[in-house]
């Protein structure tokens, strides 16, 4: 008899003896009884012994025994470590977590990284501080927009591929982002023209008239269709200090409508106008910018010719350095009054 194999244990053994002789082998187990030595079972070898005779075909049959185990071990291994079904909730809400995460939990990285890109430039502008009324709005809602199609773009992702990661090409992955930034766009730039809507109607309003600044006088121009009503109140100064730059107000001007006819213009005097020249000249004698000294007020237009009279006209004008004559340079601007 030889010894074919060293099974670990005696059940081992005993099952290994057992598969020999259903092959029509006369196998037999070697093994010490550690019960009656008092010490533990793997202290112990189990040989498996066959006749010489038939030695090489149990050897080729313990072969094949364990080289169907190694094969449906490696299958069980790679059915564990195969991708775990993505949830389309988790989806939705990682789009709103990250720029570009609904996508990126998705497996579409190329997608992802192209809506971060997008949703970074809507950032830019909002975070810039210089951007228009209008690029703002675009900017937010389009920033919103962008995290609402992530996600709805991610949750039909991970409906069609449960099973696994979407893995196209990269063409296809940039394209598809291209579709859902175009999307967002459009969604922001109609949100934002709806939200702008107001601030236009009173520019609209607002633009038949203009105002320009000197040292000494304010000078407006109707250049409406009738004749305007103009007032001037809460005139303000620009104050800068080390460490911020604020609006006080200087004064409180209620004075009487001055009526101005179509196409013509009207002067006011403030007497503020000449301190504030001075105090915005530096020791060289050149005058400060404005970021440094300026002044504005909240000028108002009527229409008293029409009847029912139509609502005022309110708007807000700044004036700044260089304080040439009102004729020679525009130093003046009026913009839409917010609380209008």
């Amino acid at each position: 008899m030889v010894t074919v194999h060293i099974a670990g244990d005696l059940a081992a053994g005993e099952m290994i003896t057992e598969l020999l002789h259903a092959e029509g082998i006369a196998a037999q187990l070697s093994s010490v009884s550690s019960a009656l030595l008092g010490a533990a079972p793997h202290l112990f070898q189990t040989r498996v012994l066959v006749p010489a005779a038939d030695a090489a075909r149990a050897a080729e049959i313990l072969r094949e025994l364990e080289t169907t185990a190694v094969s449906s071990g490696a299958a069980d291994d790679g059915r564990a470590a195969g991708p775990a079904p993505r949830r389309a909730r988790v989806a939705a809400a990682f789009a709103f977590l990250f720029p570009g995460g609904g996508h990126l939990y998705a497996g579409a990285t190329a997608t992802a990284i192209v809506v971060e890109v997008a949703m970074g430039g809507c950032l830019f502008l909002l975070l810039r501080g210089r951007a228009r009324m209008f690029q703002q709005y675009a900017a937010l809602a389009t920033l919103v927009a962008l995290a609402v199609t992530d996600s709805w773009g991610a949750v039909r992702l991970v409906c069609a591929h449960s099973g696994g990661r979407w893995s196209p090409p990269l063409g296809r992955a940039i394209a598809r982002a291209l579709v859902l930034v175009v999307l967002a766009a459009a969604a922001g730039l109609a949100v934002a023209a709806l939200a702008s809507i107001p601030r236009w109607n009173r520019e609209r309003r607002l633009a038949p008239f203009s105002v320009r600044c000197g040292r000494d006088i304010i000078v407006f121009h109707n250049g409406a269709a009738g004749s305007r009503g103009v007032t001037i109140s809460r005139v303000q100064v620009l104050e800068v200090q080390p460490d911020e730059r604020r609006w006080y107000e200087v004064s409180v001007v209620r004075g009487e409508m001055q009526l101005l006819p179509a196409g013509d213009d009207g002067y006011a005097t403030l007497g503020v106008l000449s301190a504030l020249a001075a105090r915005c000249a530096s020791r060289e004698g050149k005058e400060l910018g404005p970021d440094a000294c300026a002044m504005r007020f909240r000028v108002r237009f009527d229409d008293p010719e029409t009847s029912p009279r139509p609502a005022p006209v309110y708007g807000v004008a700044l004036c700044y350095p260089p304080w040439g004559q009102p004729d020679e340079r525009r130093n003046g601007w009026l913009f839409p009054d917010q609380e209008d």
